[in-house]
């Protein structure tokens, strides 16, 4: 009787650590990939990083176009002057 008590004792002890062991392989296997701070922190920056360059490209790209805009509306501008300066210079032929 002490002897299936013992052995009960013993297999009942083994097997916390038996399953202490294939819970922690288990959150191993599905757990996520665990990051220590530095790198969450650095893996952070660089996501900022990232995030602004594509922020600047957009703006780079809006300029562009805010300049071929301007640029379109001075050609305008010059060949209206230009147009003025002819007729001004037939009025004064006239005269």
């Amino acid at each position: 009787m002490i002897k299936i008590f013992l052995c009960g004792g013993l297999l009942i002890f083994l097997q916390n650590f038996s399953l202490a062991s294939d819970k922690r392989s288990f959150e191993e296997k599905v757990s996520v990939e665990q990051v220590s701070p530095e790198e969450e922190i650095f893996g952070g920056i660089e996501k900022e990083i990232k995030e602004l360059r594509k922020e600047i490209e957009k703006l780079r790209e809006r300029i562009r176009e805010i300049e071929n805009e301007l640029r379109e509306k001075l050609e305008i501008i010059i060949k209206q002057n230009e147009k003025i300066k002819q007729e001004i210079h037939k009025i004064k032929m006239r005269v």
